[in-house]
């Protein structure tokens, strides 16, 4: 009995944190080794052994798909005008922001020429579906890849891994994507914020003095557009 249930708990609980139980220190697995070894051991009735073990290896993949499912955000499509390059940021729970845009399902963020947007919606958590695109005056809309990596060898690498809009053989350092906006300094005008920096590999590598200026000024300019946002709206 105690290998059953050692077996079915840790299945359950790989499934629904998935990598997170590394975090654990692989407990849930050595546990659900142990469980094995218990059931194994047993005078339990072969059948029921197999039993047993089809229902651990099919508990896995089953909770992993239902927390995935369960945790997973609202698609969102991030507009950003056509050959801009910089960060951009999306302030969220702003009542004097913007009505949601949907679109098929998808959050529809339409970034200003100056890289922010200001929304009354509530900021997504869960699993995140993000694509990006760049937008023409006409409407035209151009895909642009989410980059993953920091750098650039490990990014061509495992390029395939990711649904991105371009094959890798297209795919050079002066390719420009969005790149996860690490540690900005708009995350402290609001934590309800979320930003990427809209640039190339090369645009990463450039002298870190230069971009420090660039990311401050970006700040300086959203902490204005948020402070004339929220006294509107509290007027």
């Amino acid at each position: 009995m105690s290998g059953t249930i050692f077996c079915l708990l840790n299945a359950f609980i790989i499934g629904v944190f998935h990598f997170g139980v590394l975090y654990w220190f692989g407990i849930p697995l050595i546990l659900l080794t142990v469980g094995a070894v218990l059931l194994i051991l047993s005078k339990v009735q072969v059948k029921a052994k197999a039993l047993v073990g089809l229902l651990t290896l099919a508990l896995i993949p089953l909770t992993f798909a239902g927390s995935i499912y369960l945790s997973s955000a609202k698609p969102e499509t991030f507009l950003t005008p056509n050959n801009y390059k910089g960060q951009i940021v999306v302030f969220y729970d702003e009542q004097c922001g913007s009505e949601e845009v949907d679109e098929n399902g998808r959050r529809v963020y339409v970034i200003g020429t100056d890289g922010i947007l200001i929304t009354k919606v509530n900021k997504n958590s869960g699993y995140l579906n993000r694509n990006f695109f760049y937008v023409k005056e006409n409407g035209e809309r151009t895909a642009i890849p989410a980059f993953q990596r920091q750098n650039f060898e490990t990014e061509k690498k495992e390029w395939n891994l990711y649904n991105q809009p371009i094959s890798v053989e297209s795919f050079a350092r002066d390719t420009v994507g969005a790149f996860w906006g690490y540690g900005t300094e708009t995350y402290a005008l609001s934590r309800n914020s979320f930003s990427y920096y809209i640039w190339s590999y090369n645009d990463l590598v450039r002298d870190p003095k230069v971009r420090g200026v660039e990311i401050t000024e970006f700040s300086k300019k959203a902490r204005q557009r948020l402070k004339s946002c929220r006294d509107m709206g509290s007027q």
